[in-house]
């Protein structure tokens, strides 16, 4: 049985797995940003530029698919009764969509309201679900070096998700949908599903070849990332949204007082290798690498180290001069100026930002007015980053565990590979569940990309600058919104979701004659 701490639950035991087609009758109408401009007429594209597929109907559907084979976690002799049923889509119900979420960027596509069944030859439904969104090209690959035609092209994609609102039909003489069955009713769990689609036609019937595996979900299984280091993943990225949500708040408070966040400013933005702004931690050193136990005790946690511990303590000269510090250095000085009316243009209150998500674990952005609302926004940046005690991670969180604790305990979790739990005289310590970390599992990116050693319009280079303009992008954005544009902001969270799609597709491209992947560039200026 393969191990769920390396694999997808969807290779795992029990598991189903079926093969036929898929008809994907994208809208290529929609691939021009000319043609939504309905205030403008004249860009509209003429029917000879209308591409391939002008009047798609955006629907995926499954087509001709069976269960080609069915293995319990203890492989019977006799077959599966439900091997050679057929998986169908959207059964009795209007057929699931696929969007491109980026007009000029096709690759970014996601499917949006599909079901799934199982019907058996005598036309029972064995078991029914609903698939949460999906992106359809999460993990782009090549089959070979060139197309044969175009009604045989040369890429493949991969796509994950969880199958949801799960109910059962006749599963008699199928041990594996008996198993499926028992494990999700045991555990309140979901099935895990993968779609691997390629042999793309594009001539006439829009078809592409489609192998799926179904098997059980891992308790919280993220919908979308299955595979390796899946946990670590999902405590690194609730950081990342608390930073986000940190960010907010320190412009909150500039904006309060009448500041201007500065963002799009090569003054500003970020480089690697390089140093925290302010003056904090001036001999730590930021760099940008793939993820390492190494790389994370001494870098993220470096960054996020409580004021009351140092990793640098024979240096008494950075003793305690930490973000945390940084932090209690500005409630210092608005508590020294409490007496100063330095928040009494309420006209400031309309151009802070709140929290764009639907999501308590992050926290709440404050909005300042006074005093005390500024104040209670700086504890909540230092308690989520470093936490209050270096004794009890659990002073100031709302709960033990993620995504509750600290910054730097998460990331110190990492390092132990354990959960931080009490031990019995009621320390805490690092002796609780085991938090796997599998090294093979991480793309060999180039640490910090230097754009001059890219080989010119390299495969390396053009992601590399895809990524980096998509990058520019979201910083322009962002100051618009953080200048007062508060409806921008839809806009920039769509520019997020476009740049991590770039992120995920630099960082799989080999850099020529090495070992190593290429990645992104954070330089401010390409020309």
């Amino acid at each position: 049985m393969w191990s769920h701490v390396t694999w997808g639950s969807y290779l795992d035991l029990p598991r189903l797995t079926f093969t036929g087609w898929v008809h994907v009758d994208v809208a290529t109408m929609n691939n021009s940003p000319c043609n939504f401009d309905i205030n403008r007429p004249e860009l509209i594209l003429p029917p000879s530029e209308w591409n391939w597929n002008t009047n798609g109907t955006g629907e995926f559907k499954l087509f001709n698919c069976f269960v080609t084979s069915a293995l319990t976690t203890n492989p019977l002799d006799i077959p599966d009764a439900i091997i050679d049923s057929k998986v169908v889509s959207n059964f009795n119900m209007p057929y699931a969509k696929i969007v491109d979420l980026d007009v000029q960027h096709q690759l970014s596509s996601e499917i949006y309201g599909l079901h799934l069944a199982i019907v058996r030859s005598n036309g029972d439904i064995a078991f029914q679900a609903r698939a949460e969104t999906m992106p359809l090209v999460q993990d782009m690959w090549t089959r070979r070096i060139c197309n044969l035609s175009l009604a045989d092209r040369n890429m493949g994609s991969k796509a994950v998700t969880v199958l949801t609102g799960i109910t059962w039909g006749n599963t008699a003489g199928s041990p594996v949908l008996q198993e499926f069955k028992a494990l999700t009713a045991k555990s309140h769990r979901n099935l895990s599903i993968t779609f691997n689609v390629f042999n793309f036609n594009e001539v006439g019937q829009n078809l592409a070849t489609l192998v799926g595996a179904i098997g059980v979900a891992f308790e919280n299984e993220s919908l979308h990332f299955a595979g390796h280091n899946v946990e670590i993943y999902k405590r690194i990225r609730s950081v990342v949204m608390q930073e986000m949500q940190h960010m907010i708040q320190a412009a909150n408070i500039l904006i309060a007082i009448g500041g201007k966040p500065m963002i799009d400013s090569k003054e500003h933005a970020p480089s690697y290798p390089g140093s925290l702004p302010g003056g904090v931690l001036p001999n730590l050193r930021i760099t940008l690498e793939k993820l390492s136990k190494q790389h994370v005790y001494e870098v993220l946690m470096g960054i996020e180290v409580p004021h009351n511990i140092s990793l640098d303590s024979d240096n008494p000269e950075i003793f305690n001069d930490t973000i945390g510090q940084f932090y209690k250095e500005i409630q210092v000085c608005i508590e020294d100026l409490k007496d100063k009316d330095i928040f009494s243009d309420e006209s400031l209150v309309n151009k802070q930002m709140e929290w764009p998500w639907d999501a308590p674990s992050v926290g709440t952005v404050v909005i300042i007015k006074d005093h005390a609302t500024a104040i209670e926004a700086v504890q909540g940046i230092m308690n989520q980053g470093e936490g209050t005690s270096p004794l009890d991670p659990s002073v100031g969180s709302s709960a033990v565990g993620p995504p509750f604790l600290a910054h730097f305990y998460n990331f110190e979790e990492i390092v132990c590979q354990k959960h931080l739990a009490l031990d019995e005289d009621g320390r805490f310590c690092y002796s609780g569940d085991p938090i796997p970390f599998d090294p093979t599992g991480v793309w060999p990116m180039l640490p910090n990309l230097d754009k001059n050693k890219i080989p010119a319009f390299s495969r390396c280079y053009i992601a590399a600058r895809n990524f980096h303009g998509a990058w520019r992008a979201l910083l322009r954005k962002l100051q618009e919104v953080f200048d007062g544009n508060i409806g921008g902001m839809m806009d920039s969270i769509a520019l997020m979701h476009t740049l991590a799609v770039h992120g995920h597709k630099v960082m799989q491209i080999n850099i020529e004659g090495t070992e190593e992947n290429c990645g992104p560039v954070w330089d401010y200026e390409w020309n």
